[in-house]
């Protein structure tokens, strides 16, 4: 499976995960992970809790994708930055398609942030465009004073081409702009016909990364298939992703320590130092990159 970021913070920038160290996953095909409690929000453009962003990162792939602090290609094959650091040229990978079978265009990622921005999202996501990053034009858009896309520092000059316009320098505009944490692309066509209510609906959703929805639960799990169509496919050795819904970490952990899930996506704090001496090789601790507010 390729490697995605784990979004549990302790402490600040610490990502902490437990995984056996055998592959127990082979025995049925299916990775389970735990994902704490029920996701807000399975809508890419919308959500905004870290557990979602686990299975979104799965299932929709931005331009880079991470492995812990490196940045790598995902959906773009390369990107490059003006010398005054203010456009970001992102060239996409030749072929790339949805899980569909149609064809995913760079307008892909000009109209995933467009919904993003636009009011009538209701997206809280917007601020990514207009504070952590400041993307000409993007407070027009959340603002309301214009729907125009003409208006916003995103197009798609051609079919494999992303720019990307900055009112001010922002060299960790590419740590925001992969997996489905700022910047997924749109399906336009079933979004046009279903709206947001497909969302609700797995068999309704096409996706461009790894995996596909196979069964959305609610209070229960989220089962994901491998993506055949997906760009690596062979290299996304797992077959299936569940991830379970948990009461609370403290449960979760005990269902880790029985073998019931592969990876927790929580340990207690109170906890931490004896899972640590315990299971040495399986918690893992990684930096990540974080911007907070006071």
């Amino acid at each position: 499976m390729r490697q995605r970021p784990i979004s549990f913070l302790a402490g600040g920038c610490l990502a902490v995960a437990m995984a056996f160290s055998a592959p127990a996953w082979a025995q049925d095909d299916t990775l389970d992970r735990g994902i704490g409690s029920e996701w807000s929000s399975l809508d890419p453009h919308v959500n905004f809790d870290a557990a979602a962003g686990n299975i979104l990162g799965d299932v929709f792939e931005g331009l880079v994708q991470y492995n812990g602090l490196d940045i790598l290609p995902g959906a773009a094959e390369s990107w490059e930055v003006s010398e005054d650091g203010l456009t970001y040229t992102f060239t996409l990978r030749e072929g790339l398609v949805w899980s569909n079978g149609d064809p995913l265009v760079a307008q892909d990622f000009v109209n995933g942030m467009m919904r993003t921005l636009l009011p009538d999202t209701g997206s809280e996501r917007g601020y990514y465009f207009t504070s952590v990053v400041q993307v000409v034009g993007a407070p027009a858009i959340i603002d309301g004073e214009s729907a125009d896309p003409e208006v916003l520092g995103i197009s798609a000059p051609d079919e494999r081409t992303v720019v990307i316009e900055l009112e001010n320098p922002a060299p960790h505009l590419l740590n925001i702009v992969g997996g489905a944490w700022a910047l997924p692309p749109l399906h336009t066509p079933s979004f046009e016909e279903h709206g947001a209510a497909m969302f609700n609906d797995p068999s309704r959703v096409v996706t461009n990364g790894a995996y596909i929805y196979r069964e959305v639960v609610p209070q229960s799990h989220v089962l994901l298939e491998k993506n055949p169509l997906y760009w690596d496919a062979g290299n996304v050795t797992i077959p299936f992703v569940k991830y379970h819904v948990t009461e609370d970490a403290s449960t979760e952990l005990l269902r880790w320590q029985a073998g019931e899930i592969d990876i927790t996506y929580d340990i207690p704090l109170a906890q931490m130092e004896a899972m640590q001496a315990l299971h040495p090789d399986e918690v893992v601790i990684t930096a990540g990159v974080d911007i907070v507010y006071y």
